[in-house]
């Protein structure tokens, strides 16, 4: 698990098929996500007869990877929120690796998703960082998150 941002999304009337268009808008604006195939009727049918809205409840409708020049982030959208997350111990400082990602962040602001100021990203990315780190110590170099 990395640093995950929440952003929160607007009230919609078909959140599915919105996030459906959103997730293609998205791949057009950054051509460089890769979209991860999540198959919600398999899941359903390997649950023996889940309902589809269920599955849609507990895991993200869509997922989008992003290259390096968007920091190697995932998103996640689900029907009531987005998700961007990041490692939590980057290689260059937490303000750099934000920054990297606010191309996708703007894109969502843009679109009345509720995106954390990016004073109080950092503040919350360092800290976790300095988790992260003191875990490692602690563990001769291991870490609990990514």
């Amino acid at each position: 698990m990395g640093f995950t941002i929440e952003l929160g999304a607007p009230n919609r009337e078909d959140p599915e098929r919105d996030n459906l268009a959103l997730a293609d808008e998205l791949s057009r604006a950054l051509p460089s996500l890769t979209a991860f195939p999540l198959d919600h009727d398999l899941i359903a049918r390997q649950y023996a007869g889940v309902p589809r809205g269920e599955v849609l409840s507990c895991w993200p409708q869509l997922e989008l990877h992003a290259d390096d020049t968007l920091a190697n982030a995932t998103i996640t959208i689900w029907l009531s929120a987005a998700f961007i997350e990041l490692p939590s111990t980057p290689a260059e400082s937490c303000a750099e690796r934000l920054a990297r990602v606010e191309p996708i962040l703007g894109f969502f602001r843009q679109r009345g998703f509720g995106v954390p100021a990016t004073d109080e990203l950092v503040a919350h990315y360092e800290r976790q960082r300095e988790h992260a780190d003191t875990v490692a110590r602690m563990t001769g170099g291991r870490t609990p998150i990514g």
